[in-house]
């Protein structure tokens, strides 16, 4: 982990491990998370630059895609950035299941783990 600011971590036996800084009105700041050989930027320019060409090259890549122009257009873009996302580069194969944590209707609840038991409560509510 890298950052441009002082951390320390709050109440970390509380409420699991978190960490906070306090910025001043417009103080310019960032951390970056790696898990490659890569560096992580060490200044806040080089990790804006890195953001701005990831961003870039998402934008680039939808604008590759033949979506059509009507009022559903970003929620299918974004599933398709999301189902790229859980694709294993070298083979093309889905890592992981696109639906696994969405609710069975909008706004509804999640799906139960598989494998797990449930049963209606008198008022429709799951127990689980």
């Amino acid at each position: 982990m890298a950052v441009s600011v002082a951390v320390g971590h709050e109440h970390a036996a509380l409420r699991g491990l978190h960490y906070g800084a306090f910025l001043l009105l417009n103080y310019r700041a960032f951390v970056a998370l790696s898990w490659t050989e890569h560096a992580a930027p060490a200044e806040y320019d080089e990790a804006h630059r890195r953001m701005s060409f990831t961003a870039d090259f998402w934008h680039d890549w939808l604008a590759h895609g033949d979506v059509p122009d009507q009022p559903w257009r970003t929620y299918l873009q974004r599933s398709a950035l999301t189902l790229k996302g859980l694709t294993y580069a070298p083979t093309g194969a889905m890592c992981a299941a696109s639906t696994t944590s969405l609710p069975e209707t909008p706004g509804g609840r999640t799906p139960a783990p598989a494998g797990s038991r449930q049963r209606k409560s008198g008022a429709g509510a799951r127990v689980r």
